[in-house]
Formats: structure tokens, C-alpha cells, sequence
């Protein structure tokens, strides 16, 4: 919502203005009780009768007008800070307001919501660019998103849904019961299925990037350079963005302007890892730092995406949401150091070999139990398999040492195999079925 400085004033003088009044009136008719009740205190010799109480109403008057004034000001003062964030220019950006009542007066940390936008025509169609619709691949790309994104608040998704694509009709109901509006944006003419709904869900996006600032993150499914405006707008206004498309099929414009892209082969389990690809690329990693150490070649610690790409190695193939969470992990892990230099931070080899780390060890436990579960033809849940671990080795809790919560261990044990899930049909529960156990 944007509202102008003039429209602000005006909320803040209406809130002094009934808070001073109500709080005047209040006060005046506890005045008028003290003085009926007990007219000693104010020495006026009268005795407790109507006719007493009718003298006694100008002071009360007088001290209820008095405390609106008082108490109007002080709300003028107090609740600047409070009742709206500032902002910049001539408008101001304050929150949506049945947030702000539900959460009880306090405005959601922006940074922890997200709103996901689907250009179904985008993902689904076009030359080695599609998911298939029939097989559940957009449904388990979905799935990825909502178990490593905090909270998704916002959930478009834009394309044909009556029946001109081949399974848009059965997904049109699954998105529907996931919470997403659908925008029915039907071909105007034939060969016109592709970009017809770009425009409509850039246009979309921005204005609620304007209405809700309580939303900090945009999740764009597409591919398309026509998005790029998009994100530079949405860039300005200090939102982060996460692309979800074909690599090859995206443009380069876009993967630049967008704070992290993930790869939409890697999350519908197209991409086959092994159980020890992480160990693998924390090894090629550390590899590398010490290889470039040796030679005197500082790696800066804002240069590791650049290191990672020239390596070959994909973070969020491996189950991790970008490269920011995986280099705090890595580092609080110590598979890798962050050392402070005059010429700024810079990446060495940590002390912690791969394969050694407690985040390694979780995953081989985690495999060993799903194992047993196995034999006694028991589904567990996430936690039914993590709290016995943590109990016998509370060093494995590596929930306490890194950023990484539970439903993000769940993700990389899955995207290496080590686990797969599947949700109940009435609960929508998530169970967990045994993988590929990881070996020591």
C-alpha cells in the first residue's frame, strides 16, 4: 500500500485524537466516582447526593479535557516510530494491514515471506523446456520451493487451464487445493501459447510488490528475458528474487539480475546425484582453496559463486537454496575458514576433512535409520527420524551450529538420494521412505 505523508498525518492526528478522548472521558468519569464516593479528598464539605455529583461535573470536565489534550499530544509524538515505517520522497510504504491485525499489531519480518509466481506456458511448453503436467514433475518442483522457502504468501500461476495444454486441467485443481490463484489467460491465436501470459504476470508482481512490502522474496518460474524489466523494478524495491528455469533455456539477463537461480531439472529429479555428491564437492572445493593458496592466489569470500561455477559444482542441485546458505554452512561446518585479511575476507581450507563433518555424519545416520525403519515397514516423519539421532549424538544437531533447519537437511538428504518422501493422501503428511544409504 502506498499512501502519501499528508495521508499518514492524518492517521496519526485521528489516532491521538480518539486514544486522547477516550482516555480523557475515562479518566473524567473515574474523577467523577472519586469525588461522589469520597468528597474529604477534595475538602469540599458536600455529602454523596445528586445534587453533590452535579456540582462536581465542571471538574470533571475540566480534568477530562485536559487529560485528551495531554494524552492527544503525547500520541502525536510517541506513535510517529510506531504506527507507520518511514520511507522515502513524498509517500511512504506501510504494511497490509490484515497482516498487521492478524499477527497481533506487528508488522511480518519481510525477509522470511515469499510470493511465487508460475508462468505455466513458460515452464510447460517449448522445445526442451517443458515439465510434463501429466507425471506430477510440476507438482514436485512446487514441493522443492515450499520446503526451502520460509513462507509463501503470495501464489500466482498464469497460464491455460481449459484444457488447450495436456494436463493443465488435473493441475489446475492441484493448485487450487496448494492455495494458488489461477490466471486463465486463454490463446488469443493460434501459436500464441507462449508469451501471451508474460505481461500479465510482470504487471501482476509489481503492483504487489508495491502492496505488500511484508513480502521480502519473489519466486519467478519462468525463463523469460521479458521478465528482466521485471526484476529490475523489483530489485529497486529491495526484494529478493529466485529464478526456477531451464539453464539453458534462460536468458542471461535474467539469471544476472536474479539473486539466485535454481535450475528446474535439478528439483524434478531430473538431475541424478549420487549419496556422496556433497562430499564430493566440499572435497573439490577445499581442493581448489588449497591449490590456489599455494600459489599465493587469494580467494575472496564474495568470489565463491564465481569458484563454484568454474568448478563445475551446483549448490542447489545438492538440495541447498542458494550459495549464500551453502558458503554459512560450509563455514560453520569448518570445511572451510573465512580468514580476515587487510585486503578483506578471504576463503581457506577449514579443518574439518569431507566425510568427517557433522552435516556428512547427520546424512549417513539419517540413511541408517531409514534402513531400520524400512525393516519394521514403518513411514516415518522428519522428526520421528531426527530426534533419536540427535539423543544418541547431540553433535549431530547441526541445527544449533548452522543455519540449516530440519526441512532443509530433509531436502538435501533427498536431492543426494539418501531419503525420498511422499505425502499421506488425507493428512498430507510428509513420510519418509528409504534411499540410497550413504556409506562412511
Amino acid at each position: 500500500m502506498i499512501v502519501s505523508r499528508a495521508a499518514v498525518r492524518g492517521v496519526r492526528l485521528r489516532r491521538a485524537l480518539s486514544l486522547g478522548v477516550l482516555t480523557g472521558v475515562g479518566l473524567g468519569a473515574l474523577v467523577e466516582i472519586v469525588i461522589f464516593l469520597f468528597p474529604q479528598i477534595l475538602r469540599l464539605g458536600f455529602a454523596p447526593d445528586p445534587a453533590a455529583l452535579a456540582s462536581a461535573l465542571p471538574y470533571a470536565g475540566v480534568v477530562a479535557a485536559l487529560v485528551a489534550v495531554v494524552a492527544g499530544i503525547t500520541v502525536w509524538f510517541t506513535q510517529q516510530a510506531r504506527l507507520l515505517p518511514t520511507g522515502t520522497g513524498s509517500a511512504l510504504v506501510v504494511p497490509n494491514l490484515i497482516e498487521v491485525a492478524i499477527s497481533g499489531g506487528t508488522v511480518p519480518d519481510p525477509a522470511q515471506n515469499w510470493a511465487i509466481f508460475v508462468d505455466l506456458s513458460n515452464v510447460a511448453l517449448g522445445e526442451n523446456n517443458s515439465v510434463d503436467l501429466s507425471t506430477g514433475e510440476l507438482e514436485r518442483a512446487l514441493d522443492w520451493l515450499e520446503r526451502t522457502h520460509d513462507r509463501i504468501l503470495v501464489r500466482q500461476a498464469y497460464g491455460d487451464f481449459s484444457g488447450a495444454m495436456v494436463g493443465a486441467g488435473d493441475l489446475g485443481v492441484e493448485l487450487r487445493r496448494r492455495g494458488f490463484t489461477l490466471v486463465h489467460m486463454p490463446r488469443l491465436q493460434r501459436g500464441a501459447e507462449k508469451n501471451h501470459s508474460d505481461i500479465q504476470l510482470a504487471v501482476d508482481a509489481a503492483l504487489i510488490a508495491r502492496a505488500r512490502p511484508d513480502v521480502g522474496g519473489y519466486i519467478i518460474m519462468g525463463g523469460d528475458g521479458d521478465f528482466t524489466p521485471l526484476l529490475l523494478q523489483l530489485r529497486t524495491l529491495g526484494r529478493r528474487i529466485h529464478i526456477v528455469a531451464r539453464e539453458r533455456m534462460t536468458s542471461a539477463a535474467l539469471i544476472a539480475q536474479a539473486d539466485a537461480f535454481i535450475p528446474l531439472d535439478t528439483i524434478i529429479g531430473r538431475d541424478a546425484l549420487t549419496p556422496t555428491a556433497l562430499r564430493d564437492t566440499l572435497a573439490t572445493l577445499r581442493t581448489a582453496l588449497a591449490a590456489l593458496a599455494a600459489k599465493s592466489i587469494a580467494t575472496p569470500a564474495q568470489g565463491l559463486p564465481y569458484l563454484l561455477r568454474a568448478l563445475g559444482s551446483d549448490v542447489t542441485a545438492l538440495g541447498f537454496r542458494d550459495v549464500a546458505l551453502f558458503q554459512r554452512v560450509v563455514t560453520d561446518l569448518n570445511v572451510v575458514q573465512v580468514r580476515a585479511t587487510p585486503a578483506g575476507e578471504i576463503l581457506m581450507p577449514g579443518e574439518v576433512v569431507p566425510g568427517q563433518d557433522a552435516l556428512d555424519r547427520l546424512l549417513q545416520a539419517i540413511g541408517t535409520s531409514m534402513v531400520e525403519f524400512s525393516r519394521r515397514k514403518q513411514r516415518p516423519t522428519l522428526i520421528q527420524v531426527l530426534e533419536p539421532i540427535w539423543k544418541a549424538d547431540p553433535a549431530l544437531d547441526i541445527t544449533k551450529t548452522t543455519p540449516l533447519v530440519p526441512l532443509q537437511i530433509l531436502q538435501i538428504a533427498e536431492r543426494l538420494g539418501i531419503v525420498q518422501t511422499e505425502r499421506e493422501h488425507g493428512t498430507r503428511e510428509l513420510r519418509l521412505l528409504p534411499g540410497k544409504p550413504l556409506s562412511a
